[in-house]
């Protein structure tokens, strides 16, 4: 079997273009799906490699390979993770335990995925009962779990800074002057 080389990604697998294709799934990790380079094995077997130019999130149904038989389509790996439950809105001091949360994670550069209503979903980089305890310290209900993390990007969706095919912004388009997306605007 011949190894499948990608360079871009091709859309999505419920794109009208992609009617009627047989499918096969490449499994990727969320630290593998923004990898310029990597190497795998579909469920089917076949040899493929990923090589793009530019920064590249493959979220779960993105089409990296297309015959115009079968298509390869990115699937999320199940990976240990932390749930944490959020304050409910409204209740006392919700913003300001968010905000601590907030700057509890990112002092670990631990991304997060905000997709489930109440939760948020950590990768777990550490032992759990070390991570569930320090949650505690700060007043969160904590537990891990096996999850497909970051399906479709770290907001738990199409974010206005996204391509539409899940690349991130090229050239100078967040070059810190103030700016404009789909209906909002700010500064970096």
């Amino acid at each position: 079997m011949t190894t499948l080389r990608v360079t871009e990604v091709l859309g999505r697998e419920d794109d009208d273009v992609f009617t009627g294709r047989l499918k096969d799934y490449l499994s990727m990790t969320w630290a593998e799906a923004s990898r310029r380079r990597f190497r795998g094995s579909t469920r089917a077997g076949r040899d493929i490699v990923l090589t793009f130019q530019e920064s590249t999130f493959l979220s779960e149904g993105s089409v990296v390979h297309d015959d115009g038989q079968f298509i390869v389509v990115i699937e999320r790996t199940l990976e240990k993770a932390l749930v944490v439950d959020l304050p409910e809105p409204g209740a006392e001091n919700a913003l300001a335990r968010s905000v601590l949360l907030g700057h509890f994670l990112g002092n670990q550069h631990a991304p997060v995925d905000v997709s489930q209503p109440g939760v948020v979903l950590v990768p777990l980089m550490t032992g759990p009962e070390t991570a569930i305890s320090s949650l505690a310290a700060l007043g969160f209900t904590a537990h891990s779990a096996v999850q497909a993390l970051a399906r479709y990007g770290w907001d738990g969706g199409a974010s206005p800074h996204d391509g539409a095919d899940g690349t991130e912004p090229k050239g100078d388009e967040h070059d810190g002057s103030a700016h404009n997306h789909a209906g909002h605007s700010h500064s970096h």
